[in-house]
């Protein structure tokens, strides 16, 4: 508890300084686009949405090419639970910067939010583009597509691949997956596939 008690002081004490630097600056440069950006995320660090949101929305407002600030506010949005523009300013974040995985990480969780598993899905394919390597991408795929889509024989490709990143929690299921009796038996699409 005190290690976290430290740690949120210490970034409550980071938060107040970039505010107290953003406040300057903007005595200096009151049309700043990143001045507000930068300001809106010291305010969301702290736990304050509305100035948080207030601060981006005049970022945005002066700039619509600072992915950050379309990024900082989607969060804002999702804690709101007002999924449709947390989703517009994310797609408009990817469109600015279409490599930023984080963003395709938010995608999904507001996707996931809003029981969009299909567009999860879609999301998460596209995270594990960006990070082959990650077996937890492949897991989450999997557990969607086999309890979400009722699709085992689809989901055991993904336990497999997250079991051979070594992903515990997918080692049993891809053994199960290789098991033709439990297949036969768990499985309503592994009879038309053959299976």
């Amino acid at each position: 508890l005190t290690i976290n008690l430290a740690t949120i002081y210490r970034d409550m004490k980071k938060y107040d300084d970039a505010l107290a630097k953003t406040d300057a600056a903007l005595k200096i440069i009151p049309d700043s686009a990143y001045v507000h950006s930068e300001r809106g995320k010291a305010l969301l660090g702290k736990g304050q949405d509305r100035a948080a949101l207030a601060a981006l929305d005049k970022a945005i407002s002066l700039s619509q090419k600072n992915y950050k600030a379309y990024y900082s506010r989607a969060q804002i949005y999702m804690k709101l639970n007002k999924l449709d523009s947390a989703m517009l300013d994310m797609n408009a974040c990817l469109k600015l910067n279409p490599i930023l995985f984080e963003g395709y990480l938010m995608r999904v969780d507001i996707a996931e939010k809003g029981e969009q598993w299909s567009d999860v899905i879609f999301n998460l394919k596209n995270c594990i583009k960006m990070k082959p390597d990650d077996g937890k991408l492949y897991y989450r795929v999997a557990v969607i597509l086999h309890e979400k889509n009722d699709d085992l024989h689809e989901a055991c490709d993904y336990y497999r691949s997250a079991s051979a990143k070594g992903v515990e929690e997918a080692k049993e299921m891809a053994t199960n997956c290789d098991n033709l009796k439990y297949m036969k038996t768990h499985s309503k699409n592994a009879k038309k596939d053959g299976k």
